[in-house]
């Protein structure tokens, strides 16, 4: 929160008046913010219900309320006014509601997110508006939100108890890219999924639907679950504009991101039309990149640093030279930098992660690479660096509980953390 600021006013006469204003703040706390109520089997007793609090942190009186509430979960105030935004807190103040799965769930896992507003307000044109997902678009307006992570697993009897010979259970995850949150669900082995029912948003953009594949080229409408799945929001963008590459367009899960770079000019095609995508980002190419962000500073190579495989006349020289000797990059032993080889996902993170600490931005790494199968193999000297990617989601995994450290990085993939680090760390800090 801010000083107040003071203003002193001192009339001719003998008296001064001074005027305090106070800058309003708005912050709500959700106490705890994930609810987990375990997992029990079919015919299970209703769980008992746990409190969560809400505490108004700001300097201001706020009404609380919500757009919806969870399909599963059944949440219960203090007392049930006659609008939810009859609710209010005044600074410090702390509110309580119980929650609870409802009763008779079948198996599945439940995962939902139920979020509080305060001062929740309509627009005269959004009267119609029934869920956060069109909030935004149809006119809501809100001073700040808290949200809460709910969780529940009905199990199968042969899930964990070694016997009944039931089915197995699988999740579907929804990957949106850009757009909002989809909740994963869970069925038993063999449940057909309707994907109609299930709907992303992104502002500027039209959902097409959900696609088997993240190029988003093979369209679908139903999912029947053999194993955990993960399908593919497809975009459109919906002002028409003409896309900038006949390989990026509109349904193409990295298209918001490729147009972003390449109107800034971080990033541009490879000639005749094309970006090439799927082609990997290699380690010159990569550094070209940050020099370009920087605004392509003059620099002249003092000799301080020199590799062997990075001639003065080529293309990328300045970048790696002025990367290496403002401790972004390093070499690879040997003398050498490897400039045409592809950049593996945590050289990448390793990079980004340096690249911050010369900007003076924010990098200190929360959390940890557990919820990854295959975070043992992540090197030592990036795991710091990847952690910190994955917590500023510059990095997410790779649908298949994997994060792949030594996969290559694609140029659409590059282009993605590029948007995402301008975005989420650079803009916050400028």
């Amino acid at each position: 929160m801010s000083e107040d600021i003071r203003y002193t006013f001192t009339p001719e006469g003998d008296c001064t008046l001074t005027l305090v204003f106070e800058e309003l703040y708005y912050e709500l706390e959700a106490d705890p913010a994930s609810v987990s109520f375990g997992s029990v089997t079919p015919d299970y007793t209703q769980p008992e219900a746990k409190e969560v609090s809400i505490t108004n942190n700001g300097n201001e009186w706020v009404s609380l309320g919500y757009l919806s509430m969870p399909d599963n979960f059944e949440i219960t105030w203090p007392e049930e006014p006659e609008w939810p935004e009859m609710l209010g807190l005044d600074p410090g103040e702390t509110l309580s509601f119980q929650v609870v799965p409802k009763a008779g769930l079948d198996v599945g896992r439940y995962s939902e997110t139920f979020t509080v507003y305060a001062n929740l307000m309509a627009q005269p044109r959004a009267m119609s508006a029934l869920t956060e997902r069109s909030a935004e678009e149809e006119g809501y307006l809100w001073n700040t939100k808290v949200e809460i992570e709910l969780s529940f697993t009905v199990r199968n009897r042969s899930n964990g108890s070694g016997g009944g010979g039931g089915p197995a259970l699988y999740t579907l995850s929804f990957e949106t890219g850009e757009g909002s949150k989809v909740d994963s669900v869970s069925k038993v082995s063999g449940t057909t999924v309707d994907l109609d029912d299930y709907v992303s948003s992104r502002e500027g953009y039209e959902f097409t639907g959900w696609y088997n594949d993240r190029e988003t080229t093979e369209k679908i409408g139903s999912v029947t679950l053999r194993g955990d799945k993960t399908v593919y929001a497809g975009w459109e963008k919906a002002d028409g504009e003409e896309p900038s590459f006949d390989d990026v367009l509109p349904g193409h899960w990295a298209y918001e991101a490729v147009e972003y770079v390449n109107g800034k000019g971080l990033m541009s095609g490879v000639g005749g039309g094309s970006f090439s995508p799927g082609q990997p980002t290699t380690r010159g190419m990569l550094v070209t990149i940050l020099y370009r962000m920087e605004g392509e500073p003059e620099y002249e190579n003092t000799g301080t640093i020199r590799f062997t495989d990075v001639n003065d006349d080529a293309w990328y020289a300045k970048g790696v030279y002025w990367a290496a000797e403002n401790g972004i990059v390093k070499g690879v032993g040997d003398g050498r930098y490897l400039p045409e080889d592809p950049v593996t996902r945590e050289q990448m993170a390793a990079i980004f992660h340096r690249y911050a600490g010369y900007k003076g931005y924010d990098v200190t790494a929360q959390g940890d690479l557990s919820a990854f199968t295959d975070a043992a193999s992540v090197g030592d000297w990036a795991r710091e660096a990847l952690i910190w990617a994955v917590d500023k989601e510059l990095i997410s995994g790779m649908g298949d509980g994997t994060v792949n450290p030594r996969g290559t990085a694609t140029r659409a993939q590059t282009a993605a953390i590029l948007m995402r680090f301008c975005e989420t760390v650079a803009k916050p800090q400028q």
